[in-house]
């Protein structure tokens, strides 16, 4: 999916504009000796663009886009997972970039209070990752997402200067997202054909309607290939 491609509502504009105009002043702000990480927290359901977001703000800016799944990093060995996270962090606390951190709710869940092994584990993890967090440089882009606000430590979310909920597209937004696509790629289905993909996907997050997309288009470069190759038999893939 190209960054190009991407369709951004009024209300991840807010959000980009809040990073951009951050991350223009982070030298100045360092200069004056305030500490300052620019972050933020995007949750909301799976396939509504958290990730993608990530990718868009790179692309925009001209940044490293680094993806790190948290989930990833979790190990069954005792203390392994923090060692994980911080070999993580190393690597990219000090390169300018867009640090993309899916799924935190992983390993960023409430801190317990239980003396057990498993709980001062998870409490070891949390903090961890917010003692990594805290030595990232200002010249980082923190995004962070997840599906599980209510599962994220309240010190690990008062770290982000930033928490915004990524809802669903609207019925106008998401025909905008599909000529938008259609438009980039240079293929025409047609304005019925569109509208009812747009139809059939209303209320429902917007991946359903860009896989949706890219089946149409898939459909219309095998049917062009079969023509140039002199007719192949249809094998059922789109049916």
């Amino acid at each position: 999916f190209s960054e190009a491609r991407y369709f951004l509502s009024s209300r991840e504009k807010s959000v980009y504009e809040h990073i951009r105009k951050i991350n223009k002043v982070s030298h100045r702000l360092r200069s004056l000796n305030i500490r300052y990480i620019n972050a933020t927290l995007l949750y909301g359901e799976s396939g509504v663009g958290k990730t993608m977001f990530g990718r868009y703000l790179a692309y925009k800016m001209r940044l490293p886009y680094v993806y790190i799944n948290l989930a990833m990093t979790v190990d069954s060995k005792l203390g392994q997972t923090s060692q994980n996270i911080m070999s993580v962090f190393q690597d990219f606390k000090d390169v300018p970039c867009v640090l993309m951190l899916d799924e935190v709710d992983a390993i960023a869940e409430t801190r317990s209070d239980k003396t057990d092994s498993a709980g001062k584990e998870i409490n070891r993890i949390v903090i961890t990752l917010m003692q990594e967090f805290d030595r990232l440089s200002s010249d980082v882009i923190v995004l962070a997402a997840t599906n599980r606000l209510d599962a994220l430590d309240p010190a690990f979310i008062r770290r982000f200067s930033l928490t915004h909920e990524v809802v669903r597209l609207t019925k106008e937004e998401m025909l905008t997202l599909a000529k938008r696509f259609l438009s980039d790629v240079g293929v025409e289905l047609g304005a019925d054909a569109v509208e009812a993909f747009v139809e059939k996907y209303d209320g429902k997050s917007q991946s359903y309607l860009v896989n949706a997309l890219i089946e149409a288009i898939a459909e219309r470069l095998f049917l062009e290939v079969a023509e140039e190759d002199g007719g192949v038999e249809n094998d059922g893939l789109f049916d």
